[in-house]
C-alpha cells in the first residue's frame, strides 16, 4: 500500500466522495506511520522512526539525528526500529534531545530527572543590604523593605501553606506593627489583620499619567467596611458606604436611609429599615425572628402597605415609594386589632378583601359577636356568610333560590376563575328548606330529592307537613312507565306500598366486591335468585280477587328461617303453620328412579311395609321446655329416632343438628301395608264366602 501526505489524503475527501478499499488502506498506513509528520507524539516500542521525526518520553522532546551528508553532500537518513526508549545508554545515535543543557554559576539542568534549579538565590531581599554570613538573610522567597515603614513578605520561611504578608514596622498607635496577611492552604483562602479598624474598601479618584506613585489607599470614598465589633466579641461588623457601621451589616445613604441587619442594640437577630429624611420623623420598619416569633414591626402612623409598583427603570426614577396601585393595606384597626385590606385602603374588617365593584370578602367585622366570614356582591347587594357562635356553625345567605353545589369544568391555564353559572347541578338547597341532588333542570318538590334529573329515577324524601307520616319514595322512570316503591311508618304500622305489577321479591345478589377488593359490581336489581316473592292480589275469572300470596321456592339456594335460622332447610319455622292447604309438589317430571314401596323394602330384606309399621311406635307427648313450645299440649307422633331404626329413608340427619322426620314418607309406606291388609281382607273374605256356599250345600244354615 502507498503511503500519502496530509494533502493526498485530504483530497480524497471532496464533493462528498466516498472512499474505495485500496484508498481505505492507503489512509490507515499513512495513519500509523506518518512518514511526513515531525512530530509523532508518544515514543512507542518497536515503532520504525525516521530522520526529523520528533517524539515525547518522560517529560522531553527526542529527535532521530541525521546521518553523515552523501556524495551529493545531503544529510542522509537514518530509520531505526526503536526498542529502548530515549535516553537510555545505548541509544545515543538514534536520538538527539531537544533540551540543550546549559551550565552556569546559577542554574543546574538535569536531563534524567527532566528538571532545572537555581543554585543560588533561594531568598531575595530588596530595600537594604541583607548580609547573610551574620544572621541577617531575607525572611521569606521575596522580601521587601522600606525602612521604618513596612515589609512585604512572600513565603515567609516559618509559613506552612502559601502566605503573602503586608507588615507596617513601628508606626502603630503605641508602636506596635500591624500586619494585612493573604494566605491559601487546602481548605480555605484568607484575610486577615490586626489593624483595629479591619478593612476597608475605598473607590479612589483618577490616575494621572506619571504620577500613579502619588497614589494614597486613605484617599476615595468609602464602599465597604469590615471591621470586628467593638464589644471584642470575635463578631464581625460590615458597613457599605459608611465607616462606623451601625449593625453586623449597615447600608447607608446618608440622604435617604439606612439598612441595619442585627442592630447592636437588638438581643435577637433583626433588620432594620430607617428612614433619614428629616421631614418623616425617622421612621422604621424592622423585620426579626425571636425565641419563639418571627415579627414585623414599624411606627410608621399608616402602618403597612404594599403597592403594585411600575417598570422598575421608571420605579427607580421616582422619589417616593409610595407609588402604584394598592394591593395590601395592614394596619391597627379599633381597640388594637389589626385590620388588613386587599384591594382597599380603608378595610372594614379583621380582612377585608375587594375589587370595589363586583363583590367583597369580609372576614370577622367588627359589628359581629360572632366571628363570620361574608361574601357580598355589590352589584346586587346578596350575601352569602359563613360564621362560628357558641354552639352552631352557620351559612346563611339572602340568594333568593338558595344555595346551588355544581361540578365546573376543568380549569385551564393561568389562574382561570370559574363561572358560578357554568357545571353541572349537584346539589340544591331551596330557602324553604328542599334540599335536591341531582335535580338539573327542575327544583326539588320534597323535603330531599335525589335524581339524576329523572332520567333513570328519584329518591324522595318527604317530611311535608300537609302528609300525616314521613314516607320514602324510590320511583323508576325508566324505560316506558314509572313505578314507585314507598316506605314509611304511620301510628300503627310500618308500610311497604308499590305500584309494580309483579309485587315485592327479596333476592341473594351477588358480591359487592371481590376477593382483592379490586373489583366492584354493579348494583342491579335484576341480578339474583328470587328468595321470596310478595304477589299483588290477583283477579279470578269467577269475579273478585284473590289475597296476596307468599310464592318459596324451596329448589333455590335462598334460606328462610322464621324465629330461628335456617340451617339447612330452605323454610325453617319455629312455631305453627296455618293454612288451608299443603301442596306438595310431586309431579312425575320431579321424579327419578321410580318403584314401588314394596318393591323398594323387598329389595332391601324379607320385610313388607306391613312389618315396617308394626314396629313403629306411636306415642303421645309433650314438646320439650327447648323449644318454646311446652304449653302447646298433648301431641301424637313418632320419635324420629326410632323411625330411623326402622325407615332411615324417611329421617333427614344434618350432623350438629335435632334429627326430623318426614311424614309424607311414613303416609306412603302406611299406604302400601294398607293396601297389603286391603288385600289380605279380601282373600280371606273370598274363602269366608266359599265356605258359606258348602255350608249350605250339606244343608246347613249360617
Amino acid at each position: 500500500m502507498a503511503i500519502k501526505t496530509r494533502t493526498d489524503l485530504k483530497g480524497q475527501f471532496v464533493n462528498g466522495k466516498i472512499l474505495n478499499q485500496r484508498q481505505f488502506h492507503d489512509l490507515i498506513d499513512s495513519m500509523l506511520n506518518k512518514r511526513d509528520d515531525s512530530f509523532m507524539g508518544q515514543w512507542v516500542k518497536g515503532m520504525t522512526y525516521v530522520s526529523g521525526n520528533v517524539v515525547i518520553y518522560n517529560h522531553a522532546l527526542w529527535e532521530v539525528p541525521y546521518g553523515p551528508p552523501d556524495s551529493d553532500g545531503k544529510p542522509t537518513k537514518i530509520e531505526i526500529c526503536s526498542c529502548q526508549p530515549p535516553g537510555t545508554p545505548g541509544t545515543e545515535d538514534e536520538w538527539t534531545s531537544l533540551i540543550v543543557p546549559v551550565e552556569d554559576n546559577d542554574w543546574v539542568v538535569h536531563l534524567d530527572s527532566q528538571s532545572m534549579y537555581a543554585k543560588v538565590y533561594d531568598c531575595v531581599g530588596i530595600g537594604r543590604v541583607f548580609d547573610p554570613a551574620n544572621g541577617d538573610p531575607p525572611d521569606a522567597k521575596l522580601e521587601v523593605v522600606k525602612e521604618n515603614l513596612g515589609r512585604f513578605l512572600i513565603f515567609p520561611k516559618p509559613a506552612e501553606s502559601p502566605t503573602l504578608s503586608l507588615i507596617q514596622v513601628g508606626n502603630g498607635p503605641n508602636g506596635e506593627n500591624a500586619y494585612f496577611l493573604i494566605g491559601l492552604d487546602n481548605q480555605e483562602a484568607a484575610l486577615t489583620t490586626d489593624a483595629p479598624a479591619g478593612f476597608v474598601f475605598r473607590r479612589g479618584g483618577h490616575a494621572e499619567i506619571g504620577e500613579e506613585d502619588q497614589l494614597d489607599y486613605h484617599d476615595g470614598d468609602i464602599l465597604m467596611v469590615i471591621k470586628p465589633a467593638e464589644s471584642g466579641s470575635g463578631l464581625a461588623r460590615v458597613g457599605i458606604s459608611t465607616a462606623n457601621p451601625a449593625a453586623m451589616l449597615d447600608i447607608t445613604d446618608r440622604t435617604k436611609g439606612q439598612f441595619l441587619f442585627n442592630p447592636e442594640d437588638k438581643t435577637d437577630p433583626a433588620f432594620t429599615i430607617v428612614n433619614l429624611d428629616p421631614s418623616c420623623n425617622k421612621n422604621y420598619l424592622s423585620s426579626g425572628v425571636g425565641e419563639e416569633y418571627s415579627v414585623f414591626i414599624t411606627d410608621a402612623p399608616k402602618g403597612f402597605i404594599f403597592k403594585d409598583g411600575d417598570d422598575y427603570g421608571k420605579y427607580c426614577a421616582l422619589n417616593n415609594i409610595n407609588q402604584g396601585d394598592t394591593l395590601v393595606v395592614i394596619q391597627t384597626g379599633p381597640q388594637g386589632v389589626a385590620h388588613v385590606g386587599i384591594g382597599t385602603e380603608t378595610p372594614c374588617a379583621m380582612l377585608h378583601v375587594t375589587d370595589g365593584s363586583k363583590g367583597a370578602f369580609i372576614a370577622d367585622p367588627n359589628s359581629k359577636a360572632d366571628p363570620v366570614v361574608s361574601i357580598v356582591n355589590l352589584a346586587k347587594a346578596n350575601y352569602l356568610a359563613a360564621g362560628v357562635g357558641a354552639e352552631r356553625a352557620a351559612l346563611t345567605t339572602d340568594a333568593p333560590k338558595g344555595y346551588v353545589v355544581r361540578a365546573g369544568s376543568e380549569l385551564a391555564g393561568a389562574c382561570k376563575v370559574p363561572d358560578l353559572d357554568q357545571g353541572k347541578k349537584l346539589m340544591v338547597m331551596l330557602p324553604d328548606g328542599k334540599v335536591g341532588i341531582g335535580t338539573e333542570t327542575t327544583d326539588p318538590i320534597v323535603r330531599l330529592e335525589v335524581t339524576d334529573d329523572g332520567e333513570s329515577g328519584r329518591f324522595m324524601f318527604n317530611l311535608d307537613d300537609k302528609k300525616v307520616n314521613p314516607a320514602l319514595a324510590i320511583v323508576n322512570t325508566r324505560p316506558t312507565k314509572d313505578n314507585y316503591f314507598t316506605l314509611g311508618a304511620d301510628n300503627q304500622t310500618a308500610v311497604l306500598v308499590t305500584d309494580s305489577k309483579n309485587g315485592f321479591v327479596f333476592k341473594q345478589g351477588a358480591l359487592m366486591q371481590d376477593s382483592n377488593n379490586t373489583e366492584f359490581y354493579e348494583l342491579d336489581v335484576t341480578q339474583g335468585d328470587a328468595l321470596l316473592k310478595l304477589m299483588p292480589p290477583m283477579a279470578v275469572t269467577s269475579g273478585g280477587t284473590v289475597p296476596a300470596q307468599a310464592v318459596f321456592f324451596p329448589n333455590l339456594a335462598g334460606k328462610v328461617g322464621i324465629m330461628r335460622p335456617p340451617e339447612d332447610y330452605q323454610l325453617d319455622v319455629n312455631g305453627h303453620i296455618r293454612s288451608y292447604n299443603v301442596l306438595t309438589d310431586t309431579d312425575q317430571a320431579s321424579m327419578s328412579n321410580e318403584q314401588r314401596v314394596d318393591t323398594y323394602f323387598a329389595a332391601q330384606g324379607n320385610e313388607t311395609a306391613l312389618d315396617k309399621l308394626k314396629q313403629l311406635r306411636p306415642i303421645a307427648f309433650d314438646w320439650d321446655q327447648s323449644t318454646g313450645q311446652q304449653n302447646e299440649g298433648k301431641q301424637f307422633g313418632l320419635k324420629a329416632q326410632e323411625v330411623q331404626d326402622v325407615m332411615p329413608e324417611a329421617v333427614k340427619e344434618v350432623p350438629g343438628q335435632r334429627l326430623s322426620l318426614s311424614y309424607n314418607s311414613v303416609l306412603a309406606v302406611h299406604i302400601q301395608a294398607t293396601q297389603q291388609l286391603t288385600n289380605l281382607v279380601e282373600a280371606q273374605q273370598q274363602v269366608i264366602e266359599k265356605l258359606k256356599e258348602q255350608i249350605i250345600a250339606l244343608g246347613g244354615t249360617i
